[in-house]
């Protein structure tokens, strides 16, 4: 049989909100939550059909006039009409001006692709700049449409845990020509984070100085305040600054009309002369696209915002529909609260719209999908999925998860996949060894101080006058390095990439890079940890970390010291080879860029427990080294000395200064070597 033209098709990663919906109905556990979908619930968990719905869906089946014919291209009239109505107002100038006409789209989503089809090919725009974090579908939507330049402007801040608008201004003002931007207009997916009229007049001043072309994306109008006209405030502000303007709207949420793919795009022009030709260009893109859009839903939203009493009925369930998502808000922040859960939960109740950005870690998150509790795994969580019912539950869980794994994800980095994309291994290689002085070695360097005791075996490379006031070559040295460490294949997440090249670096190279035979069981776990990989190359958030070994760390130094501590100046400069052995959690992929960014946004030092083993041994050893000789070793022969360690991790992430971040080791280091501790000598 000829091979069949599919062979080489790949499967593709799963699309995680649909991901969670689908292990949600799989599971048969009684306490399973579902968080993830952005699907409106009752109390009873249960989907909600607006009853002004029904009534209009009633009264269309009744209607013996209408039918299934086309509709026109741009889509039903009534409806794109009362869209812009509600979006803007019935006497806003921009419809009095007769500046603004609608395009019936498959829902928000269908709009922003109509928008970016014609920004690309009509307009020829190639930038454009949407915030970090953003809804998971906007750069598909536009790299799809063919932009080449998806840039990011800073948004969400993790120290406020609020809208980090001085960022958000620097990004976009370096913006260059010809670009454009991506607005959440009210409730931001998924921080749920908005701007306050203040800082909306700071964005749009932004904008009009450099010129770029505006879209809001307006999905949640009346969820946020549960108010038409407050949602729609930013809106109606940039339609009144006299620009060009496009806004998508979605009525998926507002009608729960999810399925039906209702949404408009509302095109404003500074210029209404031009609309003639604004509305040919939009039918023929519109034409190849879906050709003709659907009635039905349509015809619900127009039959409800044409009739002023299913008009105000609607209004009112919206209001239902906020007030409850409000409510969950505060109860799960209460339990929380009440739990005594480590952290600052005010933002939970601070933000508004359907989603939270809790700022749940990815292992914590993994930790409550262990507990049935399905939510993205940046941490974002339907408010609207919590229940009077479950909200106990799940805050139980977040309790857990976080005393489990106390680091929060609160500083969500830019360079980050998008939302529910898994962080391709070779990427994340790339990027960290990118950042190092020599792009082809896993290289961390470390500007360090280590205030304490060293037995420095190079004390032989010192001035032959200052080494006849030594004791011993042995002695102790008290001393201060200030220098560089560098370490070609220290470990921090159980993969070291000692001389390996970063295009080497491969799904298959993970194995080799253990150290260890075939039964190591570090292999084993790597094996299986690979299975993990959702496809070639990818890893997903869970990552182990395992014990890897180095024996040749080149340790370029500078020592100015006093030797055995008889206040006698010295000094070293050299290299120190140090056989060395890291065993800990050091820094990991899944939390390398939160951890470094929190701490140095909060100035406070990471501590990470290590042992090592080598020649330095701390100023403590004097009052325990007879204990430590007399005790026992443990099964690899160790024995541990307490130390602690102070420095600065740089090459892979820096402080707003350029700086290196303040690391803390607090552990032991450990030698196996008994013999020679006994045999110091010195002070």
């Amino acid at each position: 049989m000829a091979d069949c033209i599919f062979s080489d098709v790949e499967s593709a990663p799963p699309i995680e909100v649909f991901q969670m919906s689908k292990l949600y109905n799989e599971s048969t556990n009684p306490n399973k939550v579902n968080l993830g979908v952005g699907a409106y619930r009752t109390d009873e968990g249960k989907p909600w059909v607006l009853p002004v719905v029904s009534t209009a869906e009633l009264q269309m089946a009744n209607d013996r006039t209408l039918n299934h014919e086309y509709l026109p291209v741009a889509g039903l009239p009534d409806f794109r009409t009362a869209a812009l109505r509600v979006l803007f107002g019935s006497d806003h100038k921009v419809i009095t001006e007769n500046r603004v006409e609608g395009f019936q789209a498959l829902g928000g989503t269908g709009a922003l692709r109509l928008a970016a089809e014609f920004l690309k090919k009509v307009l020829k725009f190639d930038i454009v700049y949407v915030s970090s974090p953003t809804w998971g579908n906007h750069k598909g939507v536009f790299k799809t449409a063919g932009f080449s330049e998806i840039k990011e402007y800073r948004y969400w801040d993790s120290e406020t845990r609020g809208l980090n608008l001085a960022g958000m201004c620097e990004d976009l003002r370096a913006a260059p020509p010809k670009s454009m931007v991506i607005l959440h207009a009210v409730a931001h997916n998924p921080t749920g984070v908005d701007a306050t009229k203040e800082q909306w007049a700071e964005i749009a001043k932004v904008c009009q100085e450099k010129q770029i072309f505006v879209l809001l994306d307006c999905a949640y109008q009346g969820f946020a305040s549960g108010s038409l006209d407050e949602d729609a405030w930013a809106c109606r502000f940039f339609a009144n600054q006299d620009i060009d303007l496009f806004v998508a709207q979605s009525f998926s949420k507002n009608f729960g009309l999810y399925n039906e793919r209702i949404g408009n795009l509302a095109v404003v022009t500074k210029d209404p002369k031009k609309l003639p030709e604004i509305r040919s260009q939009m039918e023929i893109t519109i034409r190849v696209m879906w050709s003709n859009p659907p009635n039905h839903g349509a015809r619900i939203v127009a039959t409800v915002l044409n009739n002023k009493a299913y008009f105000e009925d609607w209004k009112g369930q919206i209001m239902t529909m906020s007030s409850r998502i409000k409510k969950m808000r505060h109860e799960l922040a209460d339990n929380l609260k009440r739990l005594g859960t480590p952290g600052n939960w005010d933002h939970i109740v601070k933000q508004i719209g359907m989603f939270s950005f809790t700022g749940l870690s990815p292992k914590q998150v993994e930790y409550m999908l262990s507990k049935h509790v399905f939510m993205l795994s940046s941490g974002r969580i339907s408010i609207a999925g919590l229940t009077p019912k479950n909200v106990q539950y799940v805050a139980k869980c977040m309790d857990e998860a976080v005393r489990a794994y106390p680091k929060l994800n609160l500083a969500p980095s830019a360079g980050e996949p998008a939302e529910g994309q898994p962080l391709s291994f070779v990427e994340f290689a790339r990027r960290k060894l990118e950042k190092t002085e020599h792009p082809k070695y896993n290289v961390i360097k470390t500007n360090v101080i280590i205030d304490g005791m060293i037995l420095s075996e190079s004390l032989g490379q010192i001035d032959e006058e200052e080494l006849e006031k030594v004791e011993s070559v042995q002695s102790f040295v008290k001393v201060q390095m200030e220098g560089s460490l560098s370490s070609s294949s220290i470990s921090t997440t159980g993969y070291g990439a000692q001389n390996v090249q970063v295009e080497e670096l491969s799904e298959d190279k993970l194995v080799n890079m253990v150290v260890g035979d075939d039964e190591d069981p570090r292999v084993k776990e790597l094996e299986e940890m690979k299975s993990n990989f959702t496809e070639p190359g990818t890893l997903r958030s869970t990552v182990k970390t395992f014990k890897t070994q180095s024996q040749q760390t080149l340790t370029p130094a500078k020592f100015d010291h006093d030797i055995n501590l008889k206040g006698i100046p010295a000094r070293f400069e050299g290299t120190m080879v140090t056989p060395v052995y890291f065993e800990g959690r050091m820094l990991t992929p899944e939390s390398l860029d939160q951890m470094m960014a929190e701490a140095a946004k909060k100035k406070e030092a990471l501590t990470i427990p290590v042992s090592f083993e080598g020649g330095m041994l701390t100023a403590a050893f004097r009052s325990m080294k007879e204990k430590i000789i007399d005790s026992e070793a443990d099964g690899d022969g160790n024995v541990a000395v307490p130390v602690k360690f102070s420095g600065r991790l740089q090459g892979i992430t820096e402080d707003s200064e350029g700086q290196g971040l303040p690391v803390t080791f607090d552990g032991t280091m450990a030698t196996k070597d008994r013999k020679k501790i006994s045999s110091l000598t010195g002070v």
